[in-house]
């Protein structure tokens, strides 16, 4: 039972290695896996995007601009619960941990040696490929939480409706809070790339410690 719960909180956190997938398409080679979590969150959210329209088909009469507040919510959604688990699975390359012989290795892939040219390289180009993706999710917030105060003296609903994903956690006057929340959510996954473990310990306290004043 506890193998199956673990097998089942490892797709939430984009971590392949408790699926088992090598016992059904056999040995991926450490680029293909990498490649293959990074990229996980669009799986999720092509599968969102077919249930959605299933469901505007079947009971909405088709009527798609309608309904495209609940598709941008639940997307939205998504990226906002699993933020730190979709910018860390894409910041693997760079997690490397040192070992006594000089040589170093990405934590998660301890086959790869860190900037080596033949593997690791393009792992790296890789990361710098998805990246854009949670940096552009994070650029949208932004920019709703700008233009919001505008959109609502304008009485646009369907922006809020739109965007409420965003908002419901936190009181009306404090919704710029968001953007505080994923950026605590991104420099955690950032510290993670940084090899000295008191050094981490030391900015992550720093980090989280506001947040329980």
């Amino acid at each position: 039972m506890l193998n199956w719960i673990l097998r089942v909180a490892s797709v939430f956190t984009l971590n392949l290695d408790y699926l088992k997938i090598t016992c059904i398409a056999g040995a991926i080679d450490p680029l293909s896996e990498y490649l293959a979590r990074a990229f996980m969150i669009l799986v999720f959210v092509a599968f969102i995007v077919v249930v959605h329209c299933a469901s505007v088909v079947v009971f909405y009469k088709r009527d798609f601009s309608s309904r495209l507040p609940s598709l941008v919510g639940a997307v939205g959604m998504l990226f906002s619960a699993f933020f730190i688990a979709i910018v860390s699975s894409m910041l693997a390359p760079f997690l490397c941990q040192d070992h006594p012989n000089g040589l170093s290795t990405t934590r998660d892939y301890p086959d790869v040696i860190c900037f080596d040219g033949s593997r690791h390289m393009p792992m790296i180009i890789g990361a710098c490929a998805s990246l854009p993706l949670p940096m552009a999710f994070f650029g949208v917030v932004v920019w709703v939480v700008v233009v919001l105060p505008r959109r609502l003296s304008n009485g646009d609903v369907e922006f809020l409706r739109t965007f409420r994903f965003m908002f419901f956690r936190f009181r009306p006057e404090c919704n710029w809070f968001v953007v505080v929340f994923l950026s605590r959510s991104l420099l955690a996954s950032i510290i993670q790339a940084i090899h000295n473990a008191s050094v981490q310990l030391l900015l992550l306290h720093c980090l989280f410690l506001p947040s329980l004043v």
